[in-house]
C-alpha cells in the first residue's frame, strides 16, 4: 500500500504488509520489490512523482526502521531501485 506524501525528503509513503509469509513476517519494514511494484504501476498509470521518473519512497517509520528507497524508471519503463542496505541473503539465478 502507498500513498503521496509532499514531504521534503520523500514523496511517497509506502508499507508492505504479508502476513500469509512462511516466516510469519507480518509487514516488511523496508523492501525494493513493494517499491517496484509500485513504481511500475504509477509509470503504467502516468502518475509517477518527482521529476523525470525518479523520487524517494519513505518505508519503515511506523516500525521504527525508517527507510528511504530511490526509485528511478528510465525511457524504457525499466524500474531501477536504490539505496543504502543491510543484505540478509545472498542468492545467484541463473538464466
Amino acid at each position: 500500500m502507498y500513498a503521496f506524501e509532499a514531504a521534503a525528503t520523500h514523496a511517497l509513503a509506502v508499507r508492505a504488509f504479508c502476513p500469509g509469509d512462511a516466516v510469519s513476517v507480518p509487514e516488511d519494514p523496508v523492501t525494493g520489490s513493494a517499491n517496484a511494484a509500485i513504481a511500475a504501476c504509477l509509470h503504467r498509470q502516468g502518475r509517477l512523482p518527482g521529476t523525470d521518473g525518479a523520487y524517494v519512497a519513505s518505508q519503515g517509520r511506523e516500525l521504527g526502521r525508517d527507510g528511504r528507497v530511490s526509485v528511478r524508471v528510465d525511457g524504457d519503463g525499466e524500474v531501477w531501485i536504490g539505496g543504502q542496505v543491510q543484505q540478509v541473503i545472498e542468492g545467484r539465478l541463473d538464466w
